[in-house]
């Protein structure tokens, strides 16, 4: 996929995460708070602020991870090549490989990378 792509891919999953995180932890704590297990202090404050920047810190991450190099093959979930639909539904590179070897013939590097089937 493009770049703009992955981008907006990573900015909807961002936002989502975030918001998931932040309003499960808000809830926790409010309910905390209510019981009255909560009091306000040094400690308190500085373990809400480990606990947000963790949600920050995983909410870009997931995201994130899928668009690494070294994961590419873990994380397909679709590919196009201009007008061409044979690939409809082969998300991973062994289903790709058995179109391309039905189409060419025999492929001769079975582990070939994503990046040499695209182009």
């Amino acid at each position: 996929s493009s770049d703009h792509c992955a981008f907006l891919g990573v900015m909807n999953t961002f936002g989502s995460t975030l918001s998931l995180f932040s309003m499960t932890s808000l809830s926790i704590f409010r309910v905390l708070s209510i019981k009255g297990k909560i009091r306000s202090s040094h400690k308190i404050k500085l373990k809400v602020c480990l606990v947000t920047f963790t949600i920050v810190l995983v909410s870009v991450a997931i995201p994130c991870i899928p668009l690494l190099g070294s994961l590419e093959d873990s994380f397909v979930n679709g590919m196009t090549y201009k007008d061409i639909s044979l690939f409809m539904g082969s998300g991973n590179k062994g289903n790709h490989l058995s179109v391309l070897g039905a189409y060419f013939g025999k492929i001769s590097n079975p582990s070939i990378t994503w990046r040499t089937i695209r182009n």
